[in-house]
């Protein structure tokens, strides 16, 4: 597990980082706990293991943000009704064209 703070490698159940002191929260899935324990592999291995789980799920959410906010941007840009605006109202610009 990564410190949040320093970047350090720490051990996965420490409560604070032995470089710079900073609490750390433990945060990591218990289902990916469980099944590494059921794998038999050894902490270091087990680290490696769940900081990969870790890092697929932010860049999984990462990826779901930037779509979700792609799709809404588009949204706007071919809405010929611009927020505040009663329905039935086009902006002037869209009105001269």
């Amino acid at each position: 597990m990564k410190c949040p703070k320093c970047g350090r490698q720490i051990p996965i159940r420490q409560q604070y980082c032995a470089f710079c002191g900073v609490k750390v929260e433990v945060a990591f899935d218990a289902m990916a706990d469980s099944m590494v324990e059921e794998a038999g592999l050894p902490p270091d291995q087990a680290e490696a293991v769940i900081d990969a789980y870790q890092d697929a799920q932010i860049e999984a959410l990462k990826r779901s943000f930037f779509w979700a906010g792609l799709f809404v941007l588009v949204g706007f840009i071919f809405s010929r009704r611009l927020p505040g605006q009663p329905l039935g109202q086009e902006s002037a610009s869209y009105a001269a064209t």
